[in-house]
């Protein structure tokens, strides 16, 4: 930069040349407000000054450097609160020092200053994100400026190189996503029109590696029948697992079934298992480390040797919490014509909003939603609600009401 007032004719960037080296202060000594104009080559810059010195400031110097933080030039500008200079084209970061008679005493925030040709966009500001190999490029328009008509991607295998790519993408490109073989490049993106190229963007370096641990599986699906289940999975697409964990529970998130490792030939597994709920979740490994788990599954085991619901039925329900338009329920009567087999969760749909009434649209249910048992005939004090069966024994149902709320429950003995 040349300076053009009477004084920078005296002190060029060349006697204060001090490569690698910056002045540095803190506290009431900063310079504020730093800023700079450009006009053509020529750079006006102005600041505040410090609001309070640790000593008088005496004058001031200005820092240069080609990126943020470093200095290649340092000028002395006297004491005063504007100074104008001449500069080649090319983008600069600069900031103001204060000086005292002993040193310097405080330092301003680096800005960006481009000097360009006239009628040339501004340089973007570029930042990046990396997933494995793949890469997500991201930009934003220099804040004044005329408009860029096009961007040019400029990618590198060492800083300031493009010899990996330059590609020109049009002006409504904002983002640009890739993948990228495993390595480190350095990309940077210039703004361009009619009147030519800008410089380029700050540079962005990042390190792509291949995608290693596997994929997170599916969630075991599970057969049951009376007293066994078989769980089955999938290979997902991506790296390869090389052993599967699975774990159960009786409870989500538990582990006191037992945690079992399978090999990854192994793709299903059948137990004999006590009736009850269990909940399971599967994990993927290989070389490289663990996938997460999958998303929980969870399943029912019926008992062996299920009684027959075959016959009429009184229930009693307690804490019930009535529909805006139904009546408390505190009994009902209930006439099956068949024997459900306990594939699942069973439970009942109550569709009578009034009572001592044939029932022609309610029946029983297996998980897979099919009718299993239908319900001829109820009666009670208001059948808008639905049940669903926890426990069966040959002389009682226990179970909960599905429309009352987690406190409605109810017991069906036989007559």
């Amino acid at each position: 930069m040349t300076p053009i007032c009477s004084r920078a004719l005296v002190l060029t960037l060349t006697l204060g040349l001090l490569a690698g080296v910056r002045l540095t202060g803190q506290g009431g000594g900063n310079p504020t407000g730093f800023a700079a104009q450009v006009s053509g080559t020529t750079v006006t810059f102005s600041w505040t000054a410090p609001s309070a010195p640790p000593a008088p400031v005496v004058g001031y110097a200005l820092q240069a450097g080609a990126t943020p933080g470093t200095t290649m030039v340092s000028l002395p500008v006297g004491n005063t609160l504007t100074f104008s200079v001449t500069a080649p084209f090319g983008v600069y970061y600069v900031r103001v020092v204060a000086l005292a008679a002993s040193g310097p005493i405080g330092v301003s925030a680096d800005i960006q200053v481009v000097v360009q040709p006239p009628g040339v966009p501004n340089p973007p500001t570029l930042s990046a994100t990396v997933s494995g190999t793949n890469v997500g490029l991201q930009w934003q328009p220099g804040s004044t400026g005329v408009a860029a008509t096009f961007y040019q991607l400029q990618a590198g295998s060492a800083p300031g190189l493009s010899n990996l790519a330059t590609l020109n993408l049009p002006a409504s490109t904002l983002v640009f996503n890739t993948t990228a073989p495993p390595g480190t490049y350095y990309v940077r993106i210039a703004a361009g029109n009619a009147a030519g190229i800008s410089f380029p963007s700050n540079e962005v370096m990042f390190t792509t590696a291949a995608v290693c641990t596997p994929t997170t599986p599916s969630p075991p699906t599970a057969t049951v029948t009376p007293g066994a289940v078989n769980l089955r999975w999938f290979p997902r697409t991506g790296p390869a697992a090389t052993s599967y964990r699975l774990m159960a529970g009786t409870a989500s998130g538990g582990t006191d079934i037992g945690v079992f490792d399978f090999p990854a030939t192994t793709t299903s597994v059948g137990s004999p298992a006590p009736s009850g709920r269990y909940f399971v979740r599967l994990q993927a490994f290989n070389a490289c480390g663990a996938s997460a788990p999958s998303n929980e599954a969870s399943f029912v085991v019926p008992p062996t040797n299920l009684p027959s619901l075959i016959g009429t039925w009184a229930g009693t329900v307690t804490n019930h919490v009535p529909r805006p338009s139904g009546r408390l329920i505190t009994s009902f009567t209930l006439q099956l014509n068949a024997n459900p087999p306990f594939t699942g969760s069973t439970f009942g749909r109550f569709t009578s909003t009034f009572c001592n009434h044939v029932l022609l649209a309610g029946y029983f249910s297996s998980g897979t939603g099919a009718p299993v048992v239908s319900m001829e005939s109820m009666s009670c004090t208001d059948g808008d609600f639905g049940l669903s069966m926890d426990t069966i024994s040959a002389t009682t149902v226990e179970g909960r009401c599905l429309l009352g709320g987690p406190d409605c429950r109810f017991t069906m003995t036989r007559r």
